[in-house]
């Protein structure tokens, strides 16, 4: 999970790139890729990079503790689903938030961050609702079946662009 973890925020540094790529054409700007890519990836790893690291370090924490309740007798041990659930509900969507606000505007980290923080507190419910439905093709991969879970993996990595766009 560590690993999973170290690769996610390998990911979301080629996102930069992407992220700058379908900006431009969002404005209907002329676009070179190679350009427009790495040009994506030095505008914006500097605030993606800090913040993607807390979330792989929250990501593999969360799975610890999941994973540790599954093997855990007491009555407390559903508590472990806490932090997972804080992932999903609370911090992906303020990253979702903040990943557009990183692209768009040139503020610095902490003004991206609070206007994250505030889009998300305007609107909890559309944006927990709009993180789940993007979450809606890894359900897959949690089901205990080798083949399902092939089918869902391959399935989810064709889908993970068109559902970050």
């Amino acid at each position: 999970m560590f690993i999973k973890a170290l690769f996610l925020v390998l990911l979301t540094v080629v996102m930069c790139g992407v992220f700058r790529i379908t900006r431009q054409y969002s404005w209907l700007e002329n676009v070179t890729v190679s350009y427009d890519f790495f040009l994506g990836i030095k505008q914006n790893v500097g605030q993606i990079l800090p913040i993607s690291l807390i979330m792989a370090a929250f990501y593999a924490f969360s799975q610890y503790t999941y994973n540790f309740m599954s093997v855990s007798n007491g009555n407390l041990s559903f508590l472990m689903i806490v932090p997972l659930a804080a992932l999903f509900l609370i911090f992906l969507p303020i990253c979702g938030y903040f990943a557009v606000a990183v692209t768009v505007y040139s503020n610095s980290l902490l003004t991206n961050i609070k206007i994250a923080f505030m889009l998300y507190v305007k609107n909890p419910f559309k944006a927990i609702f709009v993180t789940l439905l993007c979450l809606v093709p890894f359900i897959p991969l949690i089901i205990p079946s080798a083949g399902v879970h092939i089918v869902g993996r391959i399935l989810s990595s064709i889908l993970v662009p068109i559902i970050i766009t």
